[in-house]
This record gives C-alpha cells, structure tokens and sequence, in this order.
C-alpha cells in the first residue's frame, strides 16, 4: 500500500505543478522561476510532510 501511495502522488504533484494555476505546486514552480528560495524549500516541506502523514495514515 505505501508503494502504492508513493506511487499515486508523485505523478499527481507532477500533474499540479504544471497544470495548476494555484497550489503548492504552482507556487514552487513560480517560486523558482524568480529565484525566491526559501518560498522553494517551504513548499518542498510542506509537500513532504503531506507525503508523510500520507504514509503515517498507511501504518
């Protein structure tokens, strides 16, 4: 099951960052392109923590 959620969610983070018009994703990808760092590793942050109450949730 926990390969099965690493699974589903990197390709739907895939999909929202370059679809999306707001979102964690969006706003790293916009974040990035104006070279705003610390907006970057805030949402890397927040996007692993999802991941991981995704995989405490599993257990």
């Amino acid at each position: 099951m926990q390969i099965a959620i690493g699974f589903g969610l990197s390709p739907l983070i895939a999909a929202e960052i370059v679809t999306a018009e707001r979102g964690i994703g969006f706003m790293v990808l916009n974040a990035s392109a104006f070279l705003v760092s610390d907006v970057v590793i805030a949402g890397i942050v927040i996007i692993s923590l999802i991941a991981y109450c995704f995989d405490l949730f599993i257990h």
